[in-house]
């Protein structure tokens, strides 16, 4: 199996993160958990969590990206500032 298939088998996911969060949750804790997202609430929260998180996605990106914007504009202005002085000096 490749990485990306391995990455996007989706047992492999669920073992893995069982793996990960059992370090963290005791076994009782992890029967309550899975109670919950067994139950109408923990569906409903999965349900809405999944749109929430796009939601949240769409907005860091459009943060993320007037940022790098603004940054590379610096980055480039300050760069073609020293080509200039440099050319000045040769």
């Amino acid at each position: 199996m490749s990485n990306l298939q391995m990455i996007l088998n989706t047992e492999h996911l669920v073992n893995t993160y069982i793996d990960l969060i059992s370090v963290k949750l005791s076994s009782e804790e992890v029967s309550k958990l899975t109670e919950f997202y067994e139950s109408d609430l923990g569906r409903k929260f999965t349900r809405s969590n999944i749109e929430v998180m796009g939601d949240w996605t769409k907005a860091f990106m459009s943060d993320f990206e007037s940022t790098m914007t603004t940054s590379l504009e610096s980055f480039t202005n300050n760069l073609m500032a020293k080509a200039a002085r440099y050319r000045q000096a040769q």
